[in-house]
């Protein structure tokens, strides 16, 4: 009796599990690469040349392979992208949030799986150990919690106390990469590259003779981070501005 009862089980999973790859399939689609690779074909992206989407600029199809522009915004951003080469099966990302895979090639048209994990938020953030401008002082950023008060900016352009609203601390790789921006006065500050300033241009598009807030720059240069983690805040106030090593920026956490 037992062993008839070992049979049923056996035989009500085994059921179970077809039945839910017949569910998944009819759900999704599935695409079965060279190499036997599974993808769902749900949520599938096509392009022809000239098109893009999110990390890949299509320039040239072929019968068997596309070339193209990657635009990698972590660990390094690229903004102009750089030459990439993608068979079947072979994939295109931002390096943290968006994965093309190439599916297929048919009539000059390349389809695509698109995977987006905003869970591998890309890390635009500053340095440990960066100095936040508070009512109590500086404090490094990564010490700063939920409802203390930090110095911001209002909608009228004033200095004026806020509450931290939102923190955020991202970890990353050995191969994370910060803009060590220094400026005439002194001042100077590690941030990802596509941290904004004040006026809103990303860190990395600074180059040396620029000016921010009034100082001009005199070296801008990406160098190694050796922190575990990255770090932000956004203050209250609506502009999302505070100062770091007295330097204004602006939060990336602001809607």
């Amino acid at each position: 009796m037992n062993k008839n009862l070992k049979i049923i089980a056996v035989s009500a999973i085994a059921i179970i599990l077809v039945f839910g790859v017949v569910w998944f399939w009819l759900q999704n689609g599935i695409t079965i690469l060279p190499g036997g690779q599974i993808l769902p074909t749900k949520g599938q992206v096509v392009l022809t040349e000239g098109q893009q989407d999110g990390p890949l600029l299509i320039q040239k199809i072929y019968t068997d392979h596309i070339d193209g522009l990657e635009f990698v915004e972590y660990p390094i951003a690229i903004l102009s992208g750089r030459p990439i080469t993608l068979h079947i099966g072979e994939s295109a990302t931002n390096g943290c949030t968006v994965t093309l895979t190439l599916l297929k090639i048919e009539d000059a048209k390349a389809t695509f799986s698109k995977k987006v994990d905003n869970r591998g938020e890309c890390p635009v953030c500053l340095s440990e150990n960066t100095y936040i401008d508070t009512p109590n002082g500086y404090i490094p950023v990564q010490d700063l919690q939920k409802g203390m008060a930090v110095w911001t900016v209002d909608a009228t352009g004033s200095r004026n106390v806020g509450i931290i609203l939102e923190t955020t601390m991202r970890e990353v790789p050995s191969t994370h990469t910060m803009v060590h921006l220094v400026l005439s006065d002194g001042r100077e500050l590690f941030a990802s590259p596509w941290h904004p300033l004040e006026d809103g241009r990303a860190i990395d598009s600074i180059v040396e003779g620029d000016n921010v807030d009034s100082a001009s720059v005199t070296k801008v240069q990406q160098v190694p981070y050796n922190g575990k983690a990255t770090y932000d805040i956004l203050p209250s106030g609506g502009t999302g501005l505070y100062w770091a090593n007295d330097i204004p920026v602006k939060s990336t956490l602001a809607k």
